[in-house]
């Protein structure tokens, strides 16, 4: 499965979409945005078209949230899929990307 790792650095917040299969081969282009995204203002990651997002796409989201965070803004995670939403409540993450 494919997957699309979108930035919109023209709006206030933010806008990173993502879409598809984000998986440790697209861990790559997803930092490579997240590093674009800081700037200090917040960031919405969309996640309403992930069918899948693995542990590399989950920790490039937690340095995002971290490196904005640094800079006194926030990473605002939306549309989190029911599975991913539940996988990061397991692992105790459901309050750093709420």
């Amino acid at each position: 499965m494919s997957a699309r790792v979108d930035l919109d650095v023209t709006t206030s917040p933010r806008r990173l979409v993502l879409a598809g299969d984000l998986d440790v081969s697209h861990a790559a282009v997803l930092h490579a945005a997240a590093c674009a995204a800081v700037g200090g203002v917040d960031v919405v990651a969309d996640l309403g078209g992930v069918l899948r997002l693995d542990v590399a796409a989950t920790q490039v989201l937690l340095a995002l949230r971290t490196a904005l965070g640094a800079g006194g803004a926030r990473l605002i995670v939306t549309s989190a899929p029911p599975a991913v939403a539940e996988a990061w409540r397991r692992c105790g993450l459901d309050q750093e990307l709420a």
